[in-house]
């Protein structure tokens, strides 16, 4: 049992994916972000907005999905 839920308690407690966002150009940086061997759905996002200085507390990660 152990060795089925250890792919999944990796995906969840594994290291976030940081996704950079444009606001000029939203749809166009996350799909570059998306697109990236290393990105997986599994992972925390962390979203941050390309030059401000915000800290993801959900705030930027709310926008975005909005």
């Amino acid at each position: 049992m152990a060795q089925l839920l250890q792919p999944l308690t990796t995906a969840v407690h594994g290291e976030e994916v940081v996704v950079v966002v444009s606001r000029r150009r939203v749809l166009k940086s996350a799909e570059f972000s998306v697109k990236k061997p290393d990105f997986s759905f599994d992972r925390p996002v962390r979203i941050v907005f390309a030059g401000e200085d915000a800290v993801d507390e959900g705030g930027p990660k709310r926008e975005f999905f909005r």
